[in-house]
């Protein structure tokens, strides 16, 4: 008896749900604001304040997206914000549950790529930084050592320190070159 109550409940919510999605006013979602897979075949989005999001088929049927499958920022959001998170680079994308016929809906956020030459920059500068920070260094030991003892010890420490520790500031040196490649590509924006 439960079951046939909560089927018939489940036919009637789909009923008034369709027909609150027909009586809106849905406004479509560009196709530039959104990734759809292509395995989801030609569906589109569409929104509405009252409605929410709708995924309408080339066969016109309809799907609202459950408000507890998308981002929280897009719950109950109204046309003006979305539209002003789309102008602002965002971007929705529609996927479909694995376990069920329904959809989810994230928020994603554009990430302007940098220039390549602000890349080579950074990470030439950062890696030429980290080098003659490390020679810095040894040369100040090499002079405390050149004041306290000879010159000729001094610029044997000096020497020695070069050359034991070179590789070490080297394998420092790589991995602060790429994030100085990435600060540089981004600082200089988007090609």
């Amino acid at each position: 008896m439960l079951c046939k109550k909560v089927n018939a409940l489940a036919i009637i919510t789909a009923i008034v749900s369709y027909s609150f999605i027909c009586a809106s006013e849905l406004s479509p979602i560009d196709k530039k604001a959104l990734f759809i897979p292509q395995r989801l075949g030609n569906i589109s989005l569409h929104h509405g304040d009252k409605s929410g999001f709708v995924v309408k088929h080339s066969d016109s049927s309809n799907k609202i997206i459950q408000p507890h499958l998308m981002d929280k920022e897009l719950r109950n959001i109204s046309n003006n914000k979305l539209n002003k998170l789309v102008t602002a680079g965002a971007y929705l994308s529609v996927n479909k549950m694995s376990n069920s016929e329904d959809y989810s809906l994230k928020l994603q956020g554009r990430l302007n790529g940098g220039g390549p030459v602000g890349a080579l920059v950074g990470a030439v500068v950062v890696k030429s930084a980290v080098h003659i920070a490390a020679q810095g260094i040894f040369f100040g030991i090499g002079s405390i050592v050149s004041f306290f003892a000879t010159p000729i010890a001094g610029g044997a420490v000096y020497t020695g320190l070069t050359h034991a520790l070179t590789p070490f500031v080297e394998a420092l040196s790589v991995p602060l070159s790429v994030a100085g490649g990435i600060v540089g590509g981004v600082i200089t924006g988007p090609v």
